[in-house]
């Protein structure tokens, strides 16, 4: 197999050591922030690769996949928008990694401040592991154990270091691109165990580069399309990152325990004298105190087999063995079992500091994401693939219910050891979530929250507490997000509505915390959903299609529509607030004729209305139009920018549209059967070429018929484009009823190159070339066909380009 060496990479980021540092904590080296150690866990952020208009959206999305930081590259000559991504940014509470740093004077607003997003001190060795290409095309997984021996090596040899802690800054568990339209699907198992080898072998910072898919030809198969849908591994970056949100503290300051002990000492067998599975991986990760916090690490390599038995470990507070019966760990799967954990440590858990310092989590045969401690109730999720046991270590008996899987549950308690048990039930497939609820007492105070189901942007929110004495509510007070104005009003003497001003400027999407403080306790909690006051969805409209099976909507929303008929449209209104709201919908386009120009429409509360509207052209002349649709509810207002292209039955269109949306205008060729659409900017790469009505697309969007070097280009007729630069003269032409696409150049190089995503199969719809003077070569590969048109050193280079439909 083959390995990537490790990659020196020196990040040289300015010095903010009040906020961000590394220092030393028992002889190791341990990243902080703010004054905490902190487990950087970050993903690549290309942003000049992605629309501005989804920076909000896919932050919000890796930012719930626990991601709590963002890797930015070093941005092309001329990259824009740094800026304003740092401003989305602070606003989220993630922070970013600038590759190469930066001394830009207008980062230093961002640099100096407290709370500020930049990460200072990422400086030292910069791995970078990726598991190697693999010829059998049906192999799905392809990870096991012993592939990991290099990034064991690779990071056993940064924790030597005393400068700073493992750093693995790019790393993915994906087949390669190899060449093809895109990579082969990831599996997500494979992703699993990655990522518990990683933290097996003692990564404290982790970046993924494989997250968001952009413009570009990915290396990897993201995880998340430009669009923000997640594909089947996302929700393995999600575990983990669950993982990091709750015990990233502790997790930073944790170091491998020694391989020969982890040998000597780990076990999971059914039955004594059984010979330990060669699919098994165990280690555990160590605190440097005796009595501290551990994890146990389980990964099953077997693809259809589960192991199941006693698990043998070593007791973090005594050293002697200690015995977890009836373990069970499905095939291809992981846990992370939490040992010995002091429930009133911040670190473990921010809101236990109700519980006296021996009162620990013993054990756990699942996975345990989250804990909390609110109105006496302990609440704790796992993920459980299969049933398991929490044992907790307890001062007295809990006095309430246990509720696991959402039932109620006997629960053993020994007077004597202190011991708590109870079983996890096994949680659903595909996620395993299990939850459990232990009434440890009945609280002399409590707090119950009455919130809104979510948080509008630019409003007021109304939020309730009721307290259970008139002295708690005298002693408390809401904690809002960091410079989110609050106000109390005094209900009753036990009632108290607090006045939230959620800001305009606040990311929808997002989700943050609400929480009652009494006696310097949070009493109470809820997080809550930060949503628009109004959410707009249009159809119909055209979209991009960069591979089949997926679509990326364009903007401005474009329609086409025969230039004798009108279109009409369907608008979906979505009221954000919690009562009804009245919004007026007007629409305003030069040369447009509109049903209704002004339309008045009532929403009941987080309800949704569709407002019907035909648009034609008033003089029946083809071409683009442009128009608006505003919304405006009071003061509010928000304009939605459309487009129409009207077609005339026996002329092609050619306009200018921004298709791909990267700020630079496109050229898009179109007949009642056909669009095709070329970037100047990009080399005169054809983005495009797309059968309607199968909405079959002939060229990938990434390299075709690509230059190298951008070109001027300009509409010369109805039908005809022209491409030009560097000596190269490029002639584009659609017919208006051509079901062919032709294309004629002089100068440039003698070959074209042609990536489609149409393979051949009789399914599909079909990609023919006709080119007289060229030689057509073809080679076909498991996503994708390949053509090379080659053509004499001299004299006219012409191809027609055919699609048809299936048959």
């Amino acid at each position: 197999m083959r390995r990537l060496p490790a990659l020196l990479l020196i990040l040289a980021l300015a010095q903010a050591a009040l906020f961000a540092a590394v220092r030393e904590q028992d002889g190791r080296p341990v990243y902080f922030l703010d004054g905490k150690p902190f487990f950087v866990y970050s993903a690549t952020f290309t942003y000049w690769d992605y629309p501005p208009d989804l920076w909000p959206d896919l932050l919000v999305r890796l930012k719930g996949l626990g991601f709590n930081t963002l890797q930015i590259p070093a941005a092309p000559a001329g990259g824009t928008g740094l800026l304003e991504l740092l401003r989305l940014v602070r606003r989220l509470n993630l922070h970013v990694w600038i590759e190469g740093g930066s001394d830009a004077p207008e980062l230093e607003p961002f640099r100096g401040a407290r709370g500020g997003p930049i990460l200072d001190d990422l400086t030292g060795h910069a791995a970078t592991w990726f598991p190697a290409e693999d010829a059998t095309a049906g192999q799905q997984r392809f990870l096991h154990a012993t592939d990991f021996t290099s990034l064991r090596r690779l990071l056993e040899g940064q924790s030597k270091r005393r400068d700073f802690p493992p750093l693995l800054s790019a790393f993915d568990a994906g087949w390669p691109a190899a060449g093809d339209l895109h990579p082969r699907p990831s599996e997500p198992s494979n992703h699993l165990l990655a990522f518990r080898e990683t933290l097996l072998a003692g990564a404290k910072v982790l970046n993924c580069p494989a997250l968001v898919e952009g413009r570009s030809a990915p290396e990897h198969e993201p995880a998340l399309a430009l669009t923000g849908a997640g594909r089947p591994q996302a929700p393995v970056f999600g575990r983990h990152g669950a993982i990091i949100r709750q015990f990233g503290s502790l997790l930073a300051t944790l170091e491998p325990l020694d391989a020969a002990t982890a040998r000597r000492s780990l076990s999971l067998v059914r039955q004594p004298g059984d010979k330990p599975s060669p699919t098994l991986r165990l280690g555990m990760l160590v605190s440097h105190d005796p009595r501290g916090p551990a994890f146990v690490s389980a990964l099953n390599y077997s693809d259809d087999r589960a192991l199941h038995g006693t698990l043998t470990l070593p007791s973090p507070r005594t050293g002697r063995p200690v015995l977890l019966r009836n373990v069970v760990l499905p095939p291809r799967e992981a846990l992370l079992i939490p040992l010995n954990l002091p429930l009133a440590a911040p670190e473990v858990c921010p809101t236990c500091a109700a519980f006296a310092p021996h009162e620990r989590l013993v054990s756990a045969t699942a996975e345990l994401i989250a804990m909390a401690y609110e109105n006496g109730v302990l609440g704790m999720e796992f993920i459980a693939p299969s049933e398991g046991e929490l044992v907790l270590e307890l001062a007295r008996r809990p006095r309430g219910p246990v509720i696991a899987g959402a039932r109620l549950r006997d629960f053993e308690f020994d007077d004597k050891t202190h011991l708590f048990r109870v079983r996890i039930p096994a949680g659903p497939a595909p996620d395993f979530r299990s939850r459990v609820g232990i009434g440890v007492e009945l609280p002399e105070s409590s707090v119950f929250l009455k919130t809104p189901p979510r948080l509008v942007l630019g409003s007021t929110a109304r939020v309730t507490a009721t307290f259970s004495s008139e002295e708690l509510a005298t002693r408390a007070r809401l904690l809002p997000p960091p410079g989110w104005p609050v106000r109390s009003e005094s209900r009753s003497a036990t009632e108290t509505d607090y006045l939230l001003d959620v800001p305009a400027d606040a990311v929808a999407g997002d989700t943050v915390t609400l929480a009652v403080e009494a006696d310097g306790r949070i009493a109470q909690s809820a997080s809550l959903p930060l949503a628009p006051p109004w959410t707009v969805r249009i159809e119909p409209e055209e979209s991009l299609h960069p591979r089949p099976g997926e679509e990326f909507p364009l903007r401005p929303y474009l329609a086409t529509l025969p230039l004798a008929v009108g279109r009409t449209y369907t608008i979906r209104l979505r009221n954000g607030y919690d009562e009804i709201r009245t919004l007026v919908v007007a629409a305003a386009g030069e040369g447009l004729r509109f049903s209704t120009l002004r339309q008045e429409v009532s929403i009941g509360a987080n309800l949704e209305r569709e407002v019907s509207l035909t648009v034609s052209a008033a003089a029946r002349r083809p071409g683009l139009y442009r128009w608006t649709l505003e919304i405006t509810d009071g003061t509010r207002r928000t304009q939605t920018t459309l487009a129409l292209a009207a077609l005339a039955p026996d002329e092609p269109l050619a306009y200018e549209y921004d298709v791909d949306r990267d700020g630079f205008p496109d050229l898009v060729l179109e007949n009642q059967r056909l669009r095709a659409v070329f970037s100047p900017h990009l080399g005169g790469r054809a983005l495009e070429f797309l059968l309607k009505d199968r909405r079959a697309n002939a060229f990938a969007p990434r390299g075709t018929l690509d230059t190298g070097s951008p070109l001027e280009g300009r509409i010369v007729g109805p039908g005809r484009l022209e491409l030009s630069g560097g000596g190269l003269v490029r002639l584009v032409s659609l017919g208006a009823a051509d079901d062919f696409l032709a294309i004629e150049q002089t100068g440039g190089a003698a070959e074209w190159q042609v990536l489609s995503p149409l393979r051949g199969q009789p399914q599909e719809s079909r990609l023919s070339i006709l080119s007289p003077e060229g030689q057509v070569e073809l080679q076909r590969k498991p996503f994708s066909t390949f053509y090379r048109i080659r053509f004499p050193a001299s004299g006219p280079r012409r191809a027609h380009f055919s699609l048809l439909g299936p048959g």
